[in-house]
C-alpha cells in the first residue's frame, strides 16, 4: 500500500495528537491546502464547535469529554 493510501486511512485526531506529544504545537493546516485530484472530496461536512477551557477537569476527564464530542460527530465530517 503506498504512503498516500495509508495517510489517507489516518484519523486526523490521532495524527494531531502525535504531532502535539512530539512538541509540534502549531500543526493545524493552512486553509489553502486544496485536493491534487479535482474529482475528489478534500473534506466532509464541517461541524463547527465552541467551548471553554475548565480548569476543574483532569488531564483524563477532559480527554473523557472531548473524545466524546468527538464520537457524536458523523462520519466523513469535519469539526473546526
Amino acid at each position: 500500500m503506498s504512503l498516500a493510501h495509508r495517510l489517507e486511512k489516518c484519523y486526523s485526531g490521532a495524527v494531531h495528537d502525535v504531532l502535539r506529544a512530539r512538541g509540534l504545537r502549531n500543526c493545524t493546516l493552512p486553509s489553502e491546502i486544496r485536493p491534487l485530484d479535482a474529482n475528489r472530496r478534500l473534506a466532509g461536512k464541517v461541524f463547527s464547535v465552541n467551548g471553554c477551557r475548565d480548569d476543574t477537569l483532569d488531564e483524563h476527564e477532559t480527554l473523557l469529554q472531548w473524545t466524546g464530542m468527538l464520537s457524536k460527530v458523523p462520519p466523513d465530517s469535519v469539526v473546526i
